[in-house]
C-alpha cells in the first residue's frame, strides 16, 4: 500500500508540474503578447465550456443519476461564485481601478476543486491497480496541457504578474496532493458520496467564470471584423480540443 501511495503522489507531483506549461505564453515577444492575449482569452473560454460540457457534467452523471440534482449543483455552483466575486471586488477593489480582477481568484478556486477531484481520481486509481492508475495519469495530463494554458493566460489577463501567476497557478494545481491523501486516509468508497457533488459545483464555477467574466472581456476594447472572427474561432478551437482529449 505504501509503495501505491508513494506512486499516486509522484504521479499527482507530475500533473502538477504541468500547471508550469503556462510558461510556453511567456515564450513570445512581450509587445506581441498584448495584442495575443485576447485571442488566448478567447482559447480559455473554449477550454472551460469545454470541460463543463465534456468533462465535468457527463462525469458527473456517472455517479448522480438525478438531472435535477446535477442541475441544481451546477446552479449553486453558478451562485457561489457569484457570491464569492462580491466578496473579493469588495475587499480587493475599493478604487475605481483595481489592479488585479477578481477574474483570476476565481480561476484559481475553481481550479483548484478540479485539481483536487483529479487527485481524488488518481488516487482511487491507483488503489484499484497500478496500470489503471497510470493510464487516468495520462488522460488528466492530456487535457490539463490545453487547460492550464489558458488558466496562465486569465491570470496574465487579470493582472498577475508573469511569476505571480505561475507561482498561484502551482500552488492551484497542488490540491490534487490533497485528494490522494484523502483518498488513501479516508477510502475512495466512503468519500464518494460526499465528493459527487463538487463536480457540478465545479462546472458551475467554470461556467460562470467563461460567460459572466470572460466573454464580456471580448467586448471591452475595439476589435477589427477579423479579430472578432479570431476570437470566435478560438472559442470553438479550446472546445475542440477539450473534446477530442474526453
Amino acid at each position: 500500500m505504501l509503495s501505491t501511495f508513494a506512486l499516486a503522489l509522484a504521479a499527482v507531483v507530475f500533473i502538477s508540474l504541468i500547471s508550469l506549461s503556462g510558461i510556453l505564453v511567456l515564450l513570445v515577444n512581450q509587445k506581441f503578447l498584448s495584442k495575443l492575449i485576447y485571442y488566448l482569452v478567447s482559447f480559455a473560454i473554449g477550454t472551460l465550456l469545454g470541460s463543463v460540457w465534456w468533462h465535468l457534467i457527463p462525469q458527473a452523471y456517472q455517479s448522480i443519476t438525478s438531472p435535477q440534482i446535477i442541475g441544481g449543483a451546477v446552479l449553486a455552483g453558478l451562485f457561489a461564485f457569484l457570491i464569492l466575486e462580491k466578496i473579493i471586488r469588495h475587499n480587493h477593489c475599493h478604487q475605481v481601478d483595481c489592479r488585479q480582477k477578481p477574474t483570476g481568484w476565481l480561476i484559481l478556486i475553481s481550479d483548484g476543486l478540479h485539481n483536487f477531484l483529479d487527485g481524488v481520481l488518481i488516487g482511487a486509481a491507483f488503489m484499484t491497480g497500478q496500470t489503471l492508475g497510470w493510464i487516468t495519469v495520462i488522460a488528466i495530463a492530456g487535457h490539463e496541457i490545453a487547460q492550464e494554458i489558458g488558466d496562465f493566460s486569465i491570470l496574465l489577463h487579470s493582472g498577475f504578474s508573469p511569476a505571480k501567476a505561475l507561482f498561484f497557478n502551482f500552488l492551484s494545481a497542488l490540491t490534487a496532493l490533497l485528494g490522494v491523501i484523502l483518498v488513501f486516509v479516508v477510502g475512495s468508497t466512503n468519500m464518494q458520496p460526499y465528493l459527487i457533488y463538487i463536480i457540478p459545483v465545479t462546472a458551475g464555477g467554470f461556467l460562470y467564470i467563461a460567460l459572466s467574466d470572460l466573454v464580456p472581456e471580448l467586448h471591452q476594447n475595439k476589435h477589427t471584423p477579423v479579430s472578432h472572427f479570431g476570437q470566435v474561432f478560438l472559442i470553438f478551437v479550446g472546445l475542440f480540443v477539450m473534446f477530442m482529449l474526453k
